[in-house]
Formats: structure tokens, C-alpha cells, sequence
């Protein structure tokens, strides 16, 4: 069943995860987002998370795709 998780970076950090690597996006900074983690039902697969950053001051979606964070 498809789960939803979210965080803001300092949660990461202290749960030691890898931070997201946002390509192509500007002007972001993951400091000033929520990180919805967006989970599948196939979780015995090696691939990378799908997130969406949501700006924490404007709730304006900046970033939805890969977190970049297999392996």
C-alpha cells in the first residue's frame, strides 16, 4: 500500500538518512521545504524515493521527482 512520509531536513539529519539531491532546481533551499516522501507498494526494490518539496512560508510545490538517493 502506497505510504506518505513528512519531514523537514533537520529530521534527516538527526536519523542520519541521505539528503535529497534536487538537479536542475534553482533557488531552492531544502532548509526552507517539507520533504513528502512518497512510498509504493514495491519496497524490496533498489530505485530511488519519489519526493515533492513543499515550501514551509508559501506552501508553493518546488520540486516533485527523484531524490536521487538509491544505493
Amino acid at each position: 500500500m502506497p505510504s506518505l512520509r513528512v519531514v523537514d531536513l533537520d529530521e534527516l539529519r538527526r536519523e542520519r538518512r541521505r539528503e535529497p539531491a534536487m538537479y536542475w532546481v534553482s533557488k531552492v533551499s531544502l532548509e526552507e521545504c517539507w520533504l513528502v516522501y512518497c512510498r509504493g507498494p514495491d519496497r524490496f526494490r533498489l530505485f530511488p524515493s519519489t519526493i515533492v518539496a513543499v515550501s514551509k512560508h508559501t506552501g508553493e510545490v518546488v520540486y516533485a521527482g527523484s531524490a536521487h538517493d538509491e544505493g
